[in-house]
């Protein structure tokens, strides 16, 4: 890989492995509600090498399920490197990405039924749901199945929030 003026190896690597078009080149998404990722940001330095592994992780095939997850305390870019390395996978997940704010920190998190509802309706606006959580969590596993698409599940409190909407293959999550 040959080595781009001004930036690091690590970030050179990711940048020429996984491009992103530029906003002029790009497409609109056809519905805005399946591809709700906030901008990239212009420029993102020092995460060459967790940019490259998320990547490469999350460009598994073959049926593989590709889950990653980011911690650290709040500010340090954790949310601008999720989107950063959704955009570079577009065409790996072209059915959706979308970003789902979990409202961890918040008073009042949003719970992991109302996360899975929101996604449902992303895909069904019109969606009667039931109000048993099992076959909401069931259809929200069968959107993804037939969907493949990348999940941003940003903000979460905790492990318990996310259990239940970690997707199922082909789809993913950050």
């Amino acid at each position: 890989v040959e080595k781009i003026p001004g930036k690091r190896d690590d970030e050179s690597y990711a940048a020429h492995r996984y491009p992103v078009k530029p906003a002029a080149e790009s497409e609109p998404p056809p519905n805005s509600q399946l591809h709700n990722l906030p901008p990239d940001v212009a420029h993102f330095k020092g995460r060459g090498a967790v940019e490259t592994a998320l990547l490469d992780a999350l460009k598994r095939s073959g049926g593989t399920q590709a889950i990653t997850a980011l911690k650290g305390i709040g500010g340090i870019g954790k949310s601008a490197l999720a989107v950063r390395v959704a955009w570079r996978l577009t065409a790996h997940y072209p059915a959706a990405q979308i970003l789902v704010n979990l409202r961890g920190t918040d008073a009042d998190p949003l719970t992991p039924r109302a996360a899975m509802e929101d996604v449902i309706r992303r895909f069904e606006p019109d969606a009667m749901l039931p109000d048993n959580d099992e076959a909401v969590a069931e259809r929200y596993r069968g959107i993804l199945t037939h969907h493949k698409s990348l999940l941003i599940l940003d903000n979460a409190r905790d492990n318990a929030q996310v259990q239940t909407l970690l997707p199922p293959s082909p789809s993913a999550a950050i």
